[in-house]
């Protein structure tokens, strides 16, 4: 008897397979594009529970795909009854989601205690800042204003942060041979995608995505590049810090020289193709951040010094004339580049200048601020027009008032100044990785004087840095210590 219940359910698996893949055929026919996300998420997933540092390093490389992806998905829609972007940042959220939840299962009260105990007293107060930010955040997004506002604008900017931090904190397994190249070949592929793009344009449904949101994709006739991204602004957001950490590693690290050659060079033209100005001087500071490090560590000869500082203000001076060569593709290019001589005189600039004013006069109205996600992208969901600061640090500071606002950027600075000091320790040994990824995290800072790119895709990419400096100088130092005896 047994034998025939077992002879009949395996007769039952055939008809039952044969009619889920006639399921996943129909879904993969009509929503191509969603079906072999939803695999490659699955497939995240799966690695997590096996290889969580993988994961979650392959997450913050994937969603430098949010543009092609959400654009494909609106071109062939979605059987769900939220919007195709919805649908795509979800996709998106959801692999850095599970990444991050199977490091964080992975022994990691240990490792990020290891990495505490590692770091000088300055570094802890400018991470006690930024958490203390963080509880204040989640109170005033459930206080003050929309409570659904709230909680958008705390997943679009803070949420970011706690992920990209965290999950860098927990990749201590992660050997140098293996994360560098990975991360740089990574970045490789979104570079030298965006200048593939710019040599060849954009698809036909990258096109029309990215002229159907707001914002400028066209000057005097010439397309911005945007790459696999939403807008030329978010390519910038992503490149300007790939870019200025790999030029640190190209300098520092001949192992990776030819790698990290080609990511900074593929990044600088889509930079420059992107025409976001702000982009060009941001990876200029960090550049020159970077260099400056490097410069200043110990067991470099004076020669290799004036060489390296000639290496930094060659590669300047080649971007400059690079960015003159590109604005002369239309008049109104030549127009925008004028700004480099004469800021004050631009129009955008002043606009920019206006803005910045009565952003001030609402916060001194509101000095507790006016609510998470009041300002950016998540307050234009109510309907009313999206409401601009034009700078991501007035935007904290609006939002969340003389409260949450200078704790912030308090904290950051404060981090940065204690992570730079660190690396310049004569009594450790020099990491590049770690003036690499302060380079990167400095630039997307410097981007963010001029517009919400704290809300752009390359805040995960720049949080991400934040977290693997951090990550390294705990590295570095618990090694001295062990060496020493200490």
């Amino acid at each position: 008897m047994s034998l025939q219940l077992l002879a009949g359910q395996k007769a039952l698996r055939i008809p039952a397979v044969a009619a889920l893949v006639a399921v996943l055929g129909s879904a993969l026919a009509v929503w191509p594009t969603l079906i072999v996300a939803g695999t490659i998420v699955a497939c995240i997933v799966v690695l997590a529970a096996r290889a969580p540092a993988y994961a979650f390093l392959l997450s913050i490389l994937l969603f430098a795909s949010e543009g092609s992806l959400k654009a494909m998905v609106a071109h062939e829609g979605t059987p769900f009854v939220a919007s195709t972007d919805a649908v795509g940042a979800a996709l998106l959220d959801l692999c850095l989601t599970a990444s991050l939840v199977a490091l964080v299962r992975d022994d990691s009260a240990r490792k990020l205690r290891h990495v505490w105990e590692s770091l000088p007293r300055s570094a802890r107060i400018g991470l006690v800042l930024l958490v203390i930010w963080m509880v204040i955040s989640v109170i005033q997004a459930l206080v003050i204003g929309s409570l659904s506002q709230g909680l958008h604008g705390f997943r679009l900017v803070q949420a970011y942060v706690v992920v990209g931090v965290l999950g860098a904190l927990l990749l201590g397994r992660l050997s140098q041979k293996t994360l560098v190249p990975l991360l740089l070949s990574g970045l490789l592929l979104v570079s030298g995608y965006a200048l593939f793009r710019l040599v060849v344009g954009p698809s036909d449904v990258e096109r029309t995505y990215n002229l159907s949101r707001a914002g400028i994709e066209t000057y005097g006739g010439v397309g911005r590049a945007a790459g696999s991204f939403s807008a030329a602004a978010g390519l910038a957001s992503y490149l300007v810090p790939a870019a200025a950490f790999a030029f640190v590693l190209a300098l520092a690290l001949p192992r990776y020289r030819l790698l990290s050659s080609a990511v900074f060079g593929t990044a600088v033209v889509g930079i420059i193709g992107s025409y976001v100005r702000t982009g060009v001087v941001a990876l200029v500071l960090g550049l020159l951040l970077g260099g400056g490090l490097l410069v200043a560590q110990s067991g470099w000869s004076r020669r290799r010094r004036f060489a390296l500082l000639g290496v930094v203000v060659l590669v300047i001076v080649a971007g400059g004339i690079g960015t003159a060569i590109a604005s002369r593709a239309s008049p109104d290019l030549m127009a925008r580049a004028r700004v480099f001589v004469h800021p004050l005189e631009d129009e955008s600039v002043q606009i920019r200048l206006t803005t910045w004013k009565v952003t001030l006069d609402e916060v001194a109205r509101h000095p507790l601020g006016t609510g998470v996600g009041s300002v950016g992208r998540a307050s234009g969901y109510s309907g009313d027009g999206t409401v601009i600061a034009d700078n991501s640090y007035l935007k904290i500071l609006r939002e969340q008032g003389w409260l949450g606002g200078p704790i912030f950027i308090v904290g950051v600075i404060v981090l940065l100044v204690a992570l730079g000091l660190a690396s310049l320790d004569r009594s450790r040994s020099v990491d590049p990785i770690v003036v690499g990824a302060l380079a990167g995290v400095f630039s997307f800072l410097a981007l963010g004087v001029a517009g919400e790119y704290i809300e752009q895709p390359g805040k995960v990419l720049a949080w991400f840095f934040l977290g693997l400096a951090v990550l390294q100088i705990g590295r570095v130092r618990t090694r001295e210590e062990l060496a020493t005896g200490e």
